[in-house]
């Protein structure tokens, strides 16, 4: 809004009343069309790759449980204040 305002200003210290019309009858309308139609497209394509990644895990969902637990390093179990052995391959892990 604060650029309407600016360009409403510019328009009349310019006496440009032709060009301070088209700006607020045409290139706002413009830019708020295009701003909701891009908000739509993009939920509606979130919506899209929702159903497809839903699809597809629900078809190799066991497949990818399986794959993960297979890369996913265990949990290392350490007593005390000791970093038990099984961490220092993992450096990045929690232990």
């Amino acid at each position: 809004m604060g650029f309407v305002l600016i360009g409403i200003t510019q328009g009349v210290l310019a006496g440009d009343t032709a060009g301070m019309l088209r700006r607020v009858g045409l290139e706002v309308p413009m830019a708020v069309v295009g701003m909701v139609g891009l908000v739509t497209l993009t939920q509606a394509l979130v919506a899209l790759t929702d159903a497809l990644s839903d699809g597809l895990f629900g078809r190799f969902g066991r497949d990818a449980e399986r794959f993960v637990a297979t890369v996913t390093p265990r949990r290392c179990s350490g007593a005390g204040r000791r970093r038990p052995s099984c961490c220092s391959s993992w450096p990045w892990s929690a232990c």
